[in-house]
């Protein structure tokens, strides 16, 4: 779950972010963004034994902090988050784990894009080149953080939507995700972010962290 989440607080940081222009111009973008709805596809490589996971399906957003994310091929599962809620679902399990956002990362980064209060200029190094039709922006979290050592973004050079982004831990483990049919500002019914575990599914509750 917390490469999923990652995923999330990287989207997240998107609106509130601040470098050079390509970064102004991303921020503005995303500033016009109330919903967003896009497929994905989630490549995870195990830096040791070069194992790929390979899932997809997709995913729905809504600010200010409403997610929800599914996946269609691969291990069926949903992810949703709305404000300081986590729910984890897996159907095929019967299985519904609950959490507190706060509990699932001690981040410090990635509390920080929860809260609001980070922006790139402050929280990461970064740099950017061209790569082909994208701008390429390479984060290095300045405070160290074994969840994420490194973050690149590929935005369209024309669009300035997120197309591609590749986060890497501590042990060169690698989790990329790739966005398709992306559509912006449709409307999503708020019930949509709202989870009811379904007659005969466990729930497991770890609002207050792990047991």
């Amino acid at each position: 779950m917390l490469k999923k989440i990652c995923f999330f607080f990287i989207f997240f940081l998107l609106p509130v972010s601040s470098y050079a222009d390509t970064a102004a111009n991303v921020q503005k973008k995303y500033n016009s963004i109330n919903t967003l709805r896009a497929s994905f596809v989630q490549t995870l490589t195990n830096a040791l034994t070069k194992e790929k996971t390979i899932q997809s399906g997709v995913f729905w957003f809504k600010q200010p902090l409403n997610f929800r994310w599914e996946v269609r091929e691969g291990i069926e599962e949903i992810l949703i988050i709305s404000g300081d809620v986590i729910w984890n679902y897996f159907p095929m399990d019967k299985v519904a784990i609950k959490y507190g956002m706060m509990a699932v990362t001690e981040s410090e980064t990635m509390l920080r894009i929860l809260s609001g209060r980070s922006d790139l200029r402050s929280d990461f190094s970064v740099s950017e080149r061209k790569d082909g039709k994208y701008f390429l922006l390479t984060l290095f979290p300045l405070v160290e953080d074994p969840q994420m050592v490194k973050c690149e973004l590929w935005v369209d050079d024309e669009t300035f939507l997120l197309e591609r982004l590749q986060i890497t831990d501590y042990f060169g483990n690698t989790n990329e995700v790739s966005l398709s049919k992306i559509r912006i500002n449709k409307t999503i019914p708020v019930d949509w972010f709202t989870f009811i575990p379904p007659d005969g599914v466990t729930v497991e509750d770890n609002t207050d962290g792990f047991k």
